[in-house]
């Protein structure tokens, strides 16, 4: 028997009444952060504030599929039919370098063409594209804009904080946990704190063509909640030159390996919705609380196909309609 999936309403979202304040803040600092990357990242010209090195950008295929059950087959995915697509493979650190200092942590950004509907980004409410972004990892590590505020400051000096070794990382740890000074002991952020040591320790370094992406909070799905991940099919191993990967080869090691294998092969992924069955097991204001996998329940919704070509420019936005609105505050 299906079960019953959580219904969408507004009442189950929580918002920090000082949320425009903390935005405000975050877009001047990535603005900032952007204005001075020509110097900082040492390159010239202005480098992306976050997922800054691009691996590769692949041109896709995303076809939605015409038998996805009705809790499934919501917004965007209630209509069969292909679409183009760009993929954009990233690095998830703020910065530029190699990829044994940069870690095992990627994005993949997906730009899915001639989608129709009103989009929720004021200035271009009319845009026929739609975007995804996920991580090879499910969780966040930011819960609330409030810890946000302090955790884009620390996520982008971890590099300066590594570097004076064992006292350095453990003014990370604190200043992470004790938001550099600015939490009461009951609020510190020990969940937002976990999520972070978990996702650098125990994010695998694999093929990025071989890796899930998930979208690391919870997104309105029509009349429901869900997470979509992106999962690679089992022919992709089979088709696949690198099985194991060694950062430490040389500088560029994700980017040369996905050029590899789409010059050899297309590969192909399953765009997975997650639905959610259980708020308690899965709260949609957590965003650190991945929660046990039996709260989620998965049906393909659209399938990926990368033909066998790729490039290095990517130029990309975020555009989402209404139905797929990201939950939780």
């Amino acid at each position: 028997m299906s079960p019953d999936f959580v219904r969408y309403s507004p009442e189950i979202e929580t918002f920090d009444p000082k949320l425009s304040e903390y935005m405000t803040r975050i877009i001047a600092f990535w603005e900032n952060k952007v204005r001075e990357s020509p110097t900082t990242e040492g390159t010239g010209r202005a480098v992306r504030g976050a997922h800054a090195k691009t691996i590769g950008v692949a041109r896709a295929e995303v076809e939605i599929l015409g038998d996805a059950p009705a809790p499934y087959a919501q917004g965007i995915y209630a209509k069969p039919g292909r679409h183009d697509a760009l993929i954009r493979f990233s690095s998830a650190a703020n910065h530029l370098g190699p990829d044994a200092s940069l870690g095992p942590v990627l994005g993949f950004a997906i730009k899915i063409f001639d989608i129709v509907g009103t989009k929720l980004v004021d200035d271009e409410p009319n845009a026929t594209t739609f975007d995804l972004v996920l991580k090879n990892n499910p969780t966040f590590i930011a819960n609330t804009a409030k810890h946000y505020l302090f955790i884009q400051e620390i996520g982008d000096r971890v590099g300066d904080y590594l570097a004076r070794g064992k006292t350095g990382f453990r003014d990370l740890l604190n200043d992470y946990l004790t938001g550099k000074g600015t939490l009461e002991q009951d609020d510190w952020a020990w969940e937002e704190l976990f999520a972070f040591v978990k996702t650098a320790t125990q994010t695998p370094v694999r093929n990025p063509l071989l890796s899930t992406y998930w979208t690391m909070a919870s997104v309105r799905h029509g009349d429901y909640i869900a997470k979509v991940r992106v999962a690679p099919t089992a022919e992709n191993a089979e088709n696949a030159i690198h099985h194991q990967l060694d950062l430490g080869s040389g500088p560029d090691v994700f980017g040369p390996t996905v050029e590899d294998e789409l010059r050899a092969h297309a590969f192909d992924f399953e765009l997975q919705v997650q639905l959610c069955a259980d708020l308690t097991a899965m709260p949609v204001n957590d965003a650190p609380w991945n929660g046990p996998r039996n709260c989620l329940h998965s049906s393909p919704s659209a399938e990926c196909t990368f033909p066998a070509r790729t490039s290095r420019d990517p130029r990309t936005g975020t555009r989402v309609t209404h139905s797929h609105s990201t939950s939780g505050g």
